[in-house]
């Protein structure tokens, strides 16, 4: 189940999830996100919140914020640019990481 709350900026948004028991730092690879080494597959994870944050004047601050569960029971954070900035991504990706 994906929601989506309304925060100013990217940090207010972290703290939230943060309190809120999101507390490992997840990574996005092309395929995969990874938490300490470990890879983690769309098949492996759900996205519980999306954060999406646009600054008009400049590309460089547009981000999305994900809360994330595992089907290992971590539950973390995925910061990731989008537009000009944002990673190259496989379709299985794309598709779970649409909003």
């Amino acid at each position: 189940m994906r929601t989506e709350f309304v925060f100013d900026n990217g940090l207010d948004a972290i703290e939230w999830l943060q309190a809120k028991g999101y507390t490992q730092n997840f990574d996005l690879n092309n395929d995969c996100i990874v938490l300490e080494g470990s890879k983690i597959y769309p098949t492996a994870f759900e996205i519980d919140h999306v954060f999406r944050f646009e600054d008009d004047s400049d590309p460089e601050e547009e981000e999305i914020i994900y809360g994330i569960s595992s089907n290992t029971g971590d539950r973390g954070i995925l910061v990731n640019a989008y537009g000009t900035y944002s990673d190259s991504l496989t379709d299985d990706m794309i598709t779970k990481l649409k909003i």
